[in-house]
């Protein structure tokens, strides 16, 4: 250290002429051949002063000839470049200008999360106060009566006012200030040209590590091209990861949808349905668009977040790159298409909304012999829209051909609900909104796991619901025993086979979905059962609770945070993508079957399924106001 660094450590109260030794902490410095000066008492000259050093366990001993008490503030000085700024304040602080004392203030109030507006100030006084009216946060410094320094006089550092409040634009956020928290990154550099955006990656990079610190069991990646541009984003936070593996049933929707900000992109989605109708985001990614390489990427690094899934399921519209990357990422899985995109896609070629009405009955019946008669009748109406749901593949959109259960899970609506909740949100820069979704799941993991805690029924809300309506249908239905499990249910011409042991019954639905149908809740009411034995684990308020048990941890604020260093250094540059030209359109266009609001418990076609297999409108999916 040289002169000009010393000339920065300022002596308060000089007074006596006894030699007194003082020790303060460096933060590691390594300090050699150091001198000071000194200002004196009113009335005398500055005095240069020689200072001895001992520079053992990283602890400096100033001795100063001639004081008898005096204190360091430690100032602006060529350490700047290397490390933190400082942002230590304590009443009879000494700084060389008013200028330098309003600038460490600055920083002090960003970290704090205060702003602070000047009382009074003119060329001997400073007085500054908290923003919020009757707070009692104070400072007042004076200059001294030699020279430009001033000294803290009065400092109150106790806020009767609330410091909850996120301001989005700082009043001290000066550049001034962002200089001194950015220059130990400039220093660094290894001399290319730097600007905003890469600062910003910096920031970006380090978000995403302490994400997985904060939350154990994240998983992050980012994706750059040789060039250092941005390509692929992933984040799957641990809560959600851990919840959808020991809770969730095991089906997906994913989903893309366009980012609105300055580079434009794309959004992906992947996204299950827990036992109480509400969305349970999975995972979240960035991409340029949707394409075989990005929706490549990212079905590789989620699988690699949920490892193998026994009876995987994907939910998804028709698009050619989603069908070819689950084909090759997860070739063990099972891919289905949304029964309603189906259905909007058949109204293009052929102009028939009859026709994809049947096309709707047949995707979403549970019975075999239904099937083949609205197949039946398709073939009827138009020949061509028949060959067209047969070349498209029954086993994708059709339940009861499916080879794995579909539960009650026939569109998209769970993915197509976190693009609406991020409507306004994809217009922030990538991080920002990376942030808000972590936010938005914290939120929605605490109020879901307080209000599962104080249901009353040993089902979820939902499906007591669903328990309840159906029970009203078990009056009219005449109930005989065929040995303790087996029963024949009849209800007027219809008949019925239920076995509560193996969980089947003919109509399908308590075998597919592992929810009991009408006729299952007949039968075990004979034997006086319990209804909730009859249910899988997903819709029980236990395994609910177990979903959001882990809470979401905030990322804090970044000037705690610890990165490694490969991490640290490493340049992420914008994306070369740039959004179209023109207004960015901020609703969709509502299609022509898109009509009043469905209730969550309607039966369609006769069927009794919860929300997820009603037609696709996405408010029907629950989620927090």
């Amino acid at each position: 250290m040289v002169d000009n660094e010393a000339n920065n450590e300022q002596v308060d109260d000089l007074e006596n002429v006894d030699e007194e030794r003082t020790q303060i902490q460096t933060q590691g410095r390594h300090v050699q051949g150091v001198s000071c000066t000194v200002p004196n008492m009113p009335g005398t000259s500055e005095v240069r002063h020689n200072i001895t050093v001992s520079d053992s366990d990283n602890t400096i001993t100033w001795v100063i000839p001639g004081a008898d008490s005096y204190s360091f503030g430690i100032g602006r000085s060529s350490t700047l470049a290397t490390q933190e700024p400082t942002c230590m304040i304590y009443k009879g602080q000494f700084f060389p200008s008013k200028k330098d004392l309003k600038r460490l203030v600055g920083l002090f109030s960003m970290r704090e999360n205060f702003e602070w507006k000047v009382k009074r100030s003119n060329k001997t006084t400073l007085h500054l106060v908290c923003i919020i009216d009757n707070c009692t946060w104070k400072l007042r410094a004076v200059r001294r009566d030699v020279g430009t320094y001033f000294q803290i006089r009065s400092f109150v550092n106790q806020h009767s006012c609330p410091l909850e409040e996120v301001h989005r634009r700082h009043r001290q956020a000066s550049a001034v200030i962002i200089g001194e928290v950015i220059a130990p990154r400039l220093q660094q550099h290894d001399g290319r040209l730097i600007r905003p955006k890469d600062i910003i990656a910096d920031m970006k990079q380090c978000m995403t590590s302490k994400s997985c610190t904060q939350n154990p069991g994240t998983i992050t990646d980012l994706q750059c091209a040789d060039d250092d541009t941005f390509l692929y984003f992933f984040m799957s936070l641990g809560s959600s990861i851990r919840g959808f593996r020991r809770c969730m049933r095991p089906m997906i929707a994913v989903d893309g949808t366009h980012l609105k900000g300055r580079f434009g992109g794309t959004m992906f989605v992947a996204t299950a349905q827990d036992g109480n109708e509400q969305v349970y985001p999975i995972a979240f990614g960035y991409g340029d668009s949707e394409n075989n390489l990005s929706w490549e990427w990212f079905l590789e690094c989620l699988r690699g977040a949920l490892g193998h899934i026994d009876d995987l399921v994907f939910i998804s519209d028709r698009h050619a790159s989603i069908e070819a990357g689950i084909s090759k990422v997860f070739p063990y899985a099972t891919h289905t298409i949304c029964c309603w995109h189906f259905g909007e896609n058949m109204k293009k070629p052929f102009h028939r909304k009859d026709v994809a009405d049947i096309m709707d009955s047949a995707a979403r019946t549970y019975s075999e012999f239904n099937y083949n008669m609205y197949m039946e009748e398709l073939h009827r109406l138009h020949k061509g829209a028949f060959e067209y749901a047969i070349a498209a593949g029954p086993h994708k959109w059709s339940r009861v051909q499916c080879p794995q259960r579909r539960y009650m899970l026939m569109t998209t609506n769970v993915a197509e609900c976190i693009n609406s909740c991020l409507k306004f949100a994809r217009q922030l820069p990538m991080m920002t909104l990376a942030e808000f979704i972590r936010n938005m799941l914290q939120k929605w993991f605490h109020d879901r796991h307080a209000a599962t805690r104080s249901m009353r029924h040993q089902l979820t809300d939902a499906a007591h619901l669903v328990i309840l309506k159906r029970v009203e249908k078990c009056n009219y239905m005449t109930v005989n025993p065929v040995d303790w499990n087996i029963f024949s249910v009849k209800l007027k011409r219809n008949q019925w086979t239920v076995n509560l042991h193996l969980k089947t019954c003919t109509c399908n639905k308590f075998q597919m979905d592992n929810f009991p149908c009408s006729h299952a809740l007949a039968a075990a009411r004979e034997r006086n059962l319990d209804f909730t034995s009859l249910c899988a684990d997903y819709y029980k308020r236990e395994t609910l609770i177990d979903a959001y048990s882990v809470p979401i941890m905030p990322v804090g604020h970044p000037s705690s945070w610890v990165m490694p260093s490969d991490i640290a250094s490493r340049v992420v540059l914008n994306p070369k993508s740039k959004r179209q030209s023109g207004r960015t359109m901020e609703g969709r266009h509502a299609s022509s079957s898109e009509g009043q609001p469905h209730s969550c418990v309607e039966d369609v076609d006769n069927q009794d399924i919860i929300a997820g297999g009603a037609p696709s409108h996405r408010w029907l999916m629950k989620v927090p106001a």
